[in-house]
């Protein structure tokens, strides 16, 4: 009754703590996978942070499936096992679409809408986030691998945020930059990220390491085994 009365009264900071991280996750799919075809995801990483003398970056992680629905079409979900830490359970459904191929040194491009849902475990609390992402990508030196580029955008709808305050922050963004090794089965990506720019890291309880006095450096590594 207790652990039900704390989770209770304070889900809007788990939520906010939760969305703050999980915000900070790398771009879930770039290009679409083959059509017809299944892929397993798995991702870490995360923000770096200063741990005593040492900088490191937040273990975030997800896993999840792809399907191919059609050429240009990839619908996807996530479960965010971090998430599941904070007594919450997040999934992102969403769908990749292709908008243009590649044309010589003119990029791929790819748009990405998903839907981010989370519930508490105890109270049965629900909140929505919907995001967008935009990539635009490089095979090279007629290798699969490429480089990509782009931005992800989390859209706040709940007008209050923890202890009853007005929310003012309606747009998470974040911009990325990555390379994706690509397998017959298996790819392979890195991925840097410079989350929340134009919100300031100073006066806050996690050190957050970035350029200067906003945003954070993210850090991550996933994996897409194809089938």
């Amino acid at each position: 009754m207790f652990a039900s009365m704390k989770v209770k009264y304070y889900f809007p900071l788990i939520i906010a703590v939760v969305l703050l991280i999980q915000s900070c996750a790398p771009t879930r799919l770039v290009r679409p996978i083959e059509e017809k075809k299944w892929a397993a995801m798995a991702n870490t990483g995360g923000p770096l942070v200063g741990y005593g003398s040492a900088t490191i970056p937040v273990p975030l992680s997800a896993v999840g499936a792809a399907y191919g629905v059609n050429k240009k079409t990839t619908a996807f979900a996530n479960v965010h096992t971090t998430s599941l830490l904070f007594g919450v359970i997040q999934t992102d459904l969403g769908v990749l679409r292709q908008l243009k191929s590649q044309n010589k040194w003119s990029p791929e491009i790819c748009i990405t809408p998903a839907a981010n849902l989370m519930l508490d475990i105890w109270e049965t609390n629900f909140r929505f986030y919907p995001s967008l992402d935009i990539n635009l990508s490089w095979n090279y030196k007629q290798k699969p691998n490429y480089i990509y580029t782009g931005m992800s955008n989390w859209f706040e709808l709940n007008g209050q945020r923890t202890l009853d305050q007005k929310q003012k922050t309606r747009w998470l963004p974040a911009f990325h930059l990555g390379h994706t090794f690509c397998r017959t089965k298996w790819n392979y990506s890195l991925e840097s990220k410079f989350i929340a720019p134009f919100s300031s890291n100073e006066k806050l309880v996690v050190d957050y390491k970035s350029f200067g006095s906003s945003g954070a450096i993210g850090i991550y590594f996933s994996v897409i085994r194809k089938f």
